[in-house]
């Protein structure tokens, strides 16, 4: 019986990792440099590894990403705001955008997490993705 629980924490970070590598993957197509946040730990040690799942970087435009998917096939900002918005303070103080990476019925979506002007040729590129641009 504790093995079907540990069984079950495994698959579900494995399917949080997958969905992280599926965000790594636009931005890759689209020339980026991104680098994986691997692993997790405590929050008071280090935070930017608590709330930065991925970096991209192209042209002088750094986004911070952290990525959330769900069985249900929907994830929001609003349900994990709590974390989101360490996010925020962390890429701001940095020079760069918090993102979003989540799901809506079952599609994979990106949202700016911060009132910010993204550059024309950013908009071009994940118009697609991109929720409320």
């Amino acid at each position: 019986m504790i093995f079907r629980g540990f069984f079950a924490k495994v698959s579900n970070y494995i399917r949080g990792r997958s969905f992280e590598y599926r965000g790594i993957k636009i931005f890759k197509e689209l020339g980026y440099d991104v680098v994986r946040t691997f692993g997790s730990g405590s929050i008071e040690q280090d935070p930017e590894r608590r709330v930065i799942d991925y970096r991209a970087y192209l042209n002088g435009v750094m986004f911070y990403v952290q990525a959330k998917w769900s069985f249900s096939g929907c994830t929001t900002p609003k349900k994990h705001w709590s974390t989101l918005r360490l996010l925020v303070a962390y890429a701001l103080r940095h020079g760069g955008l918090p993102l979003f990476q989540g799901v809506y019925n079952h599609q994979l979506y990106f949202q700016v997490l911060a009132e910010c002007k993204l550059p024309d040729w950013v908009i071009g590129q994940l118009g697609k993705w991109l929720k409320n641009a």
